[in-house]
């Protein structure tokens, strides 16, 4: 028993570095994104948009022409740069998958069946709208995601306020890198919505497996897994390195630290954990191990 906790210790602390590596690593890649599309904005700036003189043309043909203009760069950008992201990122997702199955391959032996590995690595591909042959599903997560919908949404608006108060140049353009890149106290356009959407999916691919795997197995206990770090939260704080039950973390939602208490109705806790930029994760366990660990679990 000793040996099997010593591996799940050692297997949570490298999957642990590697979520960080994997999150770094994506930090990075966005912020090329970024600078990639203002490059592609500032080269074209004076053809996206109509000037009378060195101010925007204060007109509705001005609006009605210039959107249509930044859709069909935005389009641009995403089929020549983003959706190199996207298959990039989606071999990341299955790669976590595949690291939870193998947990459970050493953990639950002969139990953890291929198949029942195989059907939850086929779950979670589905959840990603991934099709078998590594295309994405039109309309799925990330096909949703490569849209940048929210991106869009806010380079839209300031475009139209530009024309409407009639900037100059030189200001428009400084308002647009500074909404597309960021600056030292904000993020770019884009970091903002891949944070939103995409930087906690390493940790909810793993929740997929796992509760289908937990499902499959019929685990009834696992591990809080993940260290305590400055801005963690205390609903993490009190449960992380800990064994809980099915039926305690189910009364979760009523956790006056839980965050978003007005969608509590909605929380599940075996893929959201402490919610939206949590670092924690889950390590499902036998019976056995749960009542070694917590003795007063056998008497309920």
């Amino acid at each position: 028993m000793n040996e099997l906790l010593e591996y799940i210790k050692r297997w949570a602390a490298d999957f642990e570095r590697e979520l960080e590596t994997l999150l770094a690593g994506l930090e990075k890649r966005v912020k090329r994104l970024e600078r990639g599309l203002w490059r592609e904005i500032q080269e074209n700036i004076l053809s996206l948009f109509n000037f009378d003189g060195q101010n925007l043309d204060k007109t509705t043909a001005n609006i009605y022409a210039s959107l249509p203009r930044l859709e069909a760069l935005m389009n641009r950008v995403e089929r020549q740069e983003i959706a190199a992201e996207l298959r990039l990122f989606a071999e990341e997702l299955l790669k976590v998958g595949g690291l939870t199955a193998e947990y459970y391959q050493n953990t639950a032996g002969a139990e953890a069946t291929a198949a029942a590995i195989r059907n939850s690595l086929n779950l979670l591909q589905a959840s990603l709208g991934i099709t078998p042959d590594g295309g994405l599903v039109a309309g799925g997560y990330l096909d949703r995601l490569g849209k940048t919908e929210g991106a869009r949404a806010v380079l839209r608006e300031y475009v139209v306020q530009s024309i409407v108060t009639g900037k100059d140049l030189a200001s428009f353009q400084a308002g647009f890198r500074q909404l597309v890149m960021g600056g030292a106290q904000t993020d770019g356009a884009l970091r903002v919505w891949w944070r939103q959407y995409a930087y906690d999916s390493y940790n909810q691919a793993q929740e997929v497996v796992n509760s289908n795997m937990a499902e499959e197995l019929k685990l009834n206990y696992f591990i809080y897994q993940g260290s305590i770090i400055p801005t963690s939260r205390q609903f993490c704080r009190k449960r992380a390195g800990k064994v809980f039950s099915k039926k305690e973390a189910l009364t979760w939602k009523n956790d006056p630290d839980l965050i978003d208490q007005k969608t509590k109705a909605t929380y599940n806790p075996f893929i959201e954990r402490g919610r939206y930029n949590c670092r924690h994760f889950l390590n499902w366990i036998s019976d056995e191990l749960a009542f070694e660990l917590r003795p007063e679990l056998k008497k309920k």
